[in-house]
Order: structure tokens, then C-alpha cells, then sequence
């Protein structure tokens, strides 16, 4: 973990010079230690194991370096994965993290599995701050709202940030007024997304899936489209694949942008190559109706290593034709 510090050296200074407290301080797949996780958020230190639990001696040695700000927990069993380790009182307070001055709410155990705020994606609020001033903003899979925040602090007319948890949408709406900022500019949606895309989109909702309760919305369109999914999620309307069918997101979500708009798309999954996201999104564009213009790639920075410069985490960010 010590030469994970000091690789990481330019780049502390450079988010510490940014006002900004998080960041990853060990990734473990490449730095020594598969399936760990150690992030800082503010005070709080966040492990997380995702195969195998540490060893009696692995956690000694965290608790040692990081004292009583540390919490681990283990990505296993629901009923199990806070069994490991008993934090100390002040660690299981949500604590405030900066990340580009503004400031984000984490605590470090909740109902859910994931952080309040992906590091990784770091470079993909940074970009929304450089280029969401004056654009009318739809955020899907919104979580805790990171990326709407960044959106609403850079300028944006309009945000909207639609995700199907209420807990996670609070989370959101703590941090907007935590940080001063305008509650008139924003929408906090708690709906599925399908349902929400196929009626912005023009889609519609049809058959059987019509007969279910939904929030209804009149079509329209937005300059920016957000688009951060889960991996893999069964829902009511439609499941969420993103190895098989990121088409059904990424079609409605291109119909949603006005001419010359832009999207920030991500997939987040190893097991697909950047030049086969690239492939699907280039080919669902096209039969879409929405020819992309224009695709660059953001990179996850550098407390994020990869063996090959292949992330798993892969955001495009594409215009479409005016």
C-alpha cells in the first residue's frame, strides 16, 4: 500500500489544489491485493472486499494504518457483509467529501451495497462541470445524484435525475442544498427508467407494460443525456443488460437529445471491450435515426490503474448530427 501512496503523489496535490478530499487510495486488482478496495472520502477510509473476506491479519494491518476513521465492509451476503468489522462510533456518522469544492454525503453503511459516490467517475463529473453550463440536463440512473450535481454547480438551465430509489434520490437532494444550490433548476424523479425514456422519447409505453402504474411525461428533448447504468437489474418494465442489450437504453436515450446534443455513456463491465462498446454504439445510433457525429473517450484518473489501459469502466461521451 505504500508504493500505491506514492504513485498517487502528483496526483493528491493536483485534487487537493482542486478542493477535492476523495480518491482511491488502493486498487487492489492491480496493486497487489485482488478483490480490495480502499477509498477515501473526507476523514472516513472505506474498505470493501468483493471475493474473498480479509484475513484476521489483513484487517489488523488496515486498522493499524488508518486508526478509527476506518470501516470495512465485505461485498458478500446481505446478512453478512457487515459481520467483519466493528467500526468506531464517529466512523458510522455520514461524513461530508469534497470533490471539486463541492460537497458530498457518504456513509459508509446503508440499506444499499454501493458508496454514494463512484470514484471512478470523477472524470465524468469533471467533464459535466467544463460543459453543462446553459443545457437542459436529463440524468439517468441518477443514484445519489453526482453527475446532476455537477451539472446544476456548472450552470445547467434544467436537471433532471431519475432513479428508482427514493433513499439514494434524498441523498442527492441533501447534497444540492447542502451546497447552496438552486433547488428551482432540478427534478428528482423516483420512477423506473424505462417507462420515463420510452415516453420522453416519443416511444411510448405499450402492451401489457401500459397497464402497470407509472409516472406519466409528454415527450421531449434535452442538450445533455446522462447515461451511467448498472450492470445487470430486473426490472418491471424491462431488465438492464449491458452485455447483451445496451441498445435499449442508449436508442430511447439518443431520441431524447435535440439536434447536436450530447450524451455521456458508460459501461462499466470488463467483459466488454471499449471497440465493442464503441460497436454498439455507433450501430444503434445509426439505426436510430441519430448518426453520432462525434465520440471521445474519458479516462478514469490516475488512482484507477489498469494493467493495459483497458478500465472497466468505459465513458464515451458523443454528439449526435445536427
Amino acid at each position: 500500500m505504500d508504493l500505491a501512496q506514492q504513485r498517487r503523489e502528483s496526483l493528491v496535490q493536483k485534487l487537493a489544489a482542486e478542493n477535492t478530499d476523495c480518491r482511491r487510495l488502493f486498487h487492489g486488482t492491480v496493486e497487489g491485493r485482488s478483490g480490495l478496495t480502499v477509498d477515501k472520502y473526507g476523514p472516513l477510509v472505506l474498505a470493501q472486499t468483493f471475493h474473498e473476506p480479509l484475513s484476521d491479519l489483513e484487517l489488523s494491518a488496515l486498522v493499524d494504518r488508518f486508526g478509527e476513521w476506518l470501516v470495512y465492509n465485505h461485498r458478500g451476503e446481505l446478512e453478512t457483509r457487515f459481520q467483519f468489522h466493528t467500526p468506531e462510533p464517529q466512523a458510522m456518522e455520514p461524513v461530508w467529501a469534497s470533490e471539486f469544492g463541492l460537497n458530498y454525503s457518504i456513509q459508509a453503511r446503508h440499506k444499499g451495497l454501493d458508496p454514494h459516490l463512484f470514484l471512478d467517475l470523477r472524470v465524468g463529473r469533471r467533464w459535466v462541470l467544463e460543459n453543462a453550463s446553459d443545457q437542459q440536463v436529463l440524468n439517468l440512473f441518477a443514484y445519489s445524484c453526482g453527475l446532476g450535481q455537477a451539472a446544476v454547480a456548472a450552470g445547467a438551465t434544467e436537471v433532471w435525475n431519475v432513479d428508482f430509489s427514493g433513499a439514494a434520490l434524498r441523498v442527492g437532494q441533501l447534497n444540492l442544498r447542502h451546497n447552496g444550490l438552486p433547488e428551482s433548476r432540478v427534478r428528482f424523479i423516483k420512477e423506473d427508467i424505462f417507462p420515463v425514456l420510452w415516453q420522453l422519447s416519443g416511444i411510448g409505453v405499450k402492451g401489457k407494460r401500459a397497464r402497470r402504474g407509472f409516472t406519466k411525461f409528454s415527450q421531449r428533448e434535452f442538450d445533455l443525456v446522462l447515461l451511467d447504468p448498472p450492470a445487470f437489474a430486473k426490472g418491471p418494465f424491462h431488465t438492464v443488460d449491458l452485455v447483451n442489450d445496451y441498445q435499449s437504453l442508449f436508442k430511447p436515450a439518443l431520441l431524447c437529445l435535440k439536434p447536436g446534443g450530447r450524451i455521456l455513456a458508460t459501461n462499466n463491465l470488463a467483459s466488454v471491450s471499449r471497440d465493442t462498446f464503441e460497436a454498439v454504439l455507433t450501430r444503434c445510433a445509426e439505426k436510430a435515426g441519430r448518426p453520432l457525429q462525434e465520440l471521445a473517450w474519458l479516462t478514469p484518473e490516475e488512482d484507477f490503474p489498469s494493467f493495459d489501459g483497458q478500465h472497466p469502466l468505459k465513458i464515451a461521451v458523443a454528439r449526435i448530427t445536427e
